[in-house]
Order: C-alpha cells, then structure tokens, then sequence
C-alpha cells in the first residue's frame, strides 16, 4: 500500500492560490532580468562571429560569402583586436578579386591602419601572398596608395620588401618614386636589410636606384645653384653700375670745383656727352650695294647728295686693314663671324663668371655652407652640395685645373737643380776608400793619404761657407787602420 505523498524539505507543505500567483510573477520578473543581461552578450558574439566570417572570406578569396557578411555587418570597417580589417586581411593573403570589391563598392580606405601602423601596401609583401604581391601591389598604387607610408617604426613599403627580398616589387616601388634613402627607426636603410637578410640581387638594384637617386639629386641641387648664380650675377652688375655712376657723379664734381677754384667756365652740354660717348671700334658698313667696304666707289661717291669733301672728311679715320691678296684693289667683300661660332666640332665654352669680390662662401658653426652677398644679405637657399663643389662652381680662377702638368713643363727654380760638382772636403770620400782599400793599400799610398788628409782638413783650406757653419769632420786615423791590417 503507497502512503500519502510527504511534502519535499524545504517546501511550505500547502500553497494557496495567491502565493502560486506571486511565486509566478517573481518567475518571470526572474527570466526578463536574465535574458535582458544575456541579450548584449549574444548580439557582441554574433557581431565577432561575423567578423570571424568577413575574414575568413577575405583569406580564402570567396567574394560572394564576403559580400553577404559585410551587408549584415553594422560597418564594412570592422577590425579584430590587432584593428586588422577584411582589407588588411585580403591584402595579406594576396586576394586581389576581395580587394577591388572592398576598394570599389564599399569604398574602403586603401591607406588604413592597424593598430600598429600597418598599412595594405605593407602587408600584401609578405611572404603569404606569394605570386600575387606584384599584381595587388600595382592595383593599390593605380588607386593612390601611399608609396612612402611608414608603420609606428618607421618602417616603408621599401623596407618591406627588402626584407622579404621581393626583387619584382622592389622595382614596382622604386619606379613609383619610392625614397631608396629612408631610415627607420633603428637607422637603417632598405639595402642595410638586403645585406641583413642575404638578398643580393635585391641589394645590387637598391645600389643602382640609390646611385641614379643620387645623381638626379645633385643635377637638382646643381641647377638650384646656377639659377642662384645667374641673379648674383645680376645683382653684381647693377652694384657696378650703382657704384660706377656714384664715381662719375664724383668725378664731374671734383672737375667743377677744380673748374671753379682756376676760375675757369664750365663745360657746355655738348662737350659733357661728348665726353660720355664710348668710341667703339672700326665696323665695316654697306653703302653701295653689296659692297661691304667702308670706302666707297666714285660713283657712289658721285651719286651722293653730299660733297666729296664732307664724304671724305667723314671717313677720313676709317680706312680698314686691306685684306685682298692684291694690294691695289681693295676689298670686295667682308670676312667677318661673329666670335660665338668657332670651326671647330664643338663651340668654344665660355669662361664662368667669377664671384671672388661680392659673393663671400664659408661654413657656420654646424658645418653647413653659407653664401654671403656683399652688403645685401644671405643666400637662405644654398643648395645641397658639398663645399669643394660650391668652391669651385663660385670661384672658378681660384681652382687648380683638373689636369696634372707633367713634371718637365713645370717651373723650376736654378736653385733647386741637381749639378755634378767635384768632391770638396765637407763629403769626406776617404772615408769609403779607406774603409774598402784598408787592407790591400801600400804604405807609399798612406802617406800621401795622410798629407791630403791633413791638407784638406785645415780651416784655411775650407769654403768660408763650411767653415762657419760648421767645424770640420775628424779625419780618420790611417797609422791606427793600417796598424790595424798588419796585426794578424
């Protein structure tokens, strides 16, 4: 036989209607609260869910997947916890079909960046994207990306690419103007990562692009300073004007008060502009047809309005050099060129324009060059050239030719010049005959040894020269030497 059913411990063993009711309305108040709490959590994890999916799609290239997450997604731009977003991640695995879509119709920014700075430029050379990094990296910079984007360590598209040694996009780079010259924070350029990294081929195009960089740099930098020139060389010369007609102004002043003091008129107009007409030389001029002699013929002589007299006073002082192999005729046509035109192949350089007495070049405290203008102020833009090449660019006399004078064509002085004289008694010749003969000599030969050695060995016998400078040498004693050679 079952018993009655015993009430559960912990449970009022009867239950009205009413507090059936209020147990049920706390139930519920119970389930709103918690699904209210458990409601953000389900919409963070389906917005991560989704862009897990975005990302997905974008590494494995489905264009169509990609496309339905991001219009379920609140903003394309949706970024992981490194802030990579769907376009980094594209980049990086070389998707370029999921970059034009992202780039296209949903207009992404093509110089995003991560958290670190990093930017699609940079990631797409990696080594993920393996033989589409050329392909995506020309459709980024067709869409304006940024060829000299540094990360948060100053590291450049080119500096990526040196150290993946990607030599194809390392071209890619520098023909879109990329800065071969860029450090980052660590000081080092990209071909220092190239010799880091073991990367020949990409380190011998770095040293050719540097080597043109450079070169373009300084024919830059060299017509900066031939346009600086060409207005110094204006200014120069309206200071000489300015400073010629201050002297003249001078000197008509001084003429008048000498005038004056002698009690003497001054000059009339006529006589003043005279006096400022610069007389030119001898030029031949046409007056009868062709004829280019500056004497002309009878009959034009004749047909002439003026008189023989006025004509021949005229040109009484211009007679030219008769250039005809005949002495009797005279000229019928003019050799002249003018002095620019030269026969030969190339035409004559002209001489460069020579600053020594109004351009002042020197260095400031820094070491860099300063260009000063006599009594007008600083060059403030003085190009980037070292100061030998401003040096020689500004005073040209001052600089020695480039072309070494062989010996024989360089002067000389007398004094300088090697002559053969004979031995005085200041080289002592005895000394190595004694020291190599010592053993073979007679004593005949020692005595008259001895007698020169003490001959020339006297102050007397001595050039005055020799003897003040400086006492004369010991002779060598020959009795000791040949004392010497007789002993065993």
């Amino acid at each position: 036989m079952v018993g009655p059913k015993l009430p559960r411990p912990g449970r009022s063993p009867l239950k009205t209607r009413g507090s059936r009711r209020v147990a049920t309305s706390s139930a519920l108040a119970f389930a709103t609260v918690s699904f209210s709490n458990v409601k953000p959590q389900s919409s963070r994890q389906a917005s991560t869910k989704q862009t897990q999916d975005s990302h997905y799609a974008a590494s494995t290239g489905q264009t169509q997947w990609l496309q339905i997450t991001l219009q379920k997604a609140e903003t394309p731009n949706q970024a992981d916890i490194n802030g990579f977003s769907t376009l980094h991640t594209a980049a990086l695995h070389g998707r370029l079909d999921c970059m034009k879509m992202l780039i296209e119709k949903f207009n992404l920014d093509i110089n995003m960046a991560s958290l670190r700075g990093w930017r699609p430029i940079h990631l797409v050379l990696g080594q993920e994207s393996k033989a589409m990094a050329v392909e995506c990296l020309q459709y980024l910079l067709s869409k304006g990306a940024d060829v000299n984007v540094q990360n948060y360590n100053g590291v450049s598209p080119l500096h990526k690419a040196a150290s993946e040694g990607r030599e194809n996009c390392l071209q890619v780079l520098i023909d879109a103007g990329a800065n071969v010259h860029a450090h980052d924070n660590e000081g080092q350029k990209p071909i220092d990562l190239c010799k880091m990294w073991g990367h020949r081929a990409c380190a011998k195009r770095l040293s050719h692009a540097m080597w043109k960089a450079n070169k373009k740099h300084q024919l830059q930098q060299m017509c900066k300073l031939e346009s600086i020139k060409a207005v110094c060389e204006m200014k120069q010369r309206q200071f000489l004007l300015r400073e010629q007609r201050e002297l003249n102004i001078c000197n008509v002043m001084a003429f008048e008060s000498w005038l004056l003091k002698k009690g003497l008129p001054l000059p009339t107009r006529t006589i003043l502009d005279l006096s400022q007409v610069q007389r030119h030389s001898l030029t031949l001029r046409k007056l009868a047809g062709h004829i280019a002699s500056p004497i002309p013929s009878l009959g034009a002589l004749l047909r002439s309005s003026d008189s023989i007299f006025s004509i021949q006073r005229r040109y009484r002082r211009q007679k030219p050099w008769n250039l005809s192999t005949n002495l009797e005729s005279e000229p019928a046509t003019s050799i002249f060129r003018p002095n620019v035109i030269r026969l030969g192949v190339e035409p004559e350089k002209l001489p460069q324009h020579d600053f020594t007495s109004f351009l002042f070049l020197f260095k400031d405290p820094f070491g860099d060059p300063v260009i000063q203008i006599d009594n007008i102020g600083r060059v403030y833009s003085v190009p980037d050239l070292p100061y030998e090449v401003l040096h020689q660019s500004l005073y040209p006399r001052t600089w020695t030719p480039r072309l070494e004078v062989p010996r024989d064509l360089r002067p000389v002085q007398i004094f300088n010049l090697k002559h053969r004289r004979r031995p005085g008694p200041e080289h002592w010749w005895t000394d190595q005959m004694a020291l190599s003969l010592r053993v073979t000599l007679d004593p005949m030969f020692l005595s008259s040894l001895q007698s020169h050695v003490s001959t020339y060995c006297s102050t007397e016998a001595l050039s005055p020269r020799t003897a003040s400078s400086s006492s004369p040498k010991e002779p060598p004693s020959v009795q000791s030497e040949s004392s010497n050679s007789s002993s065993p």
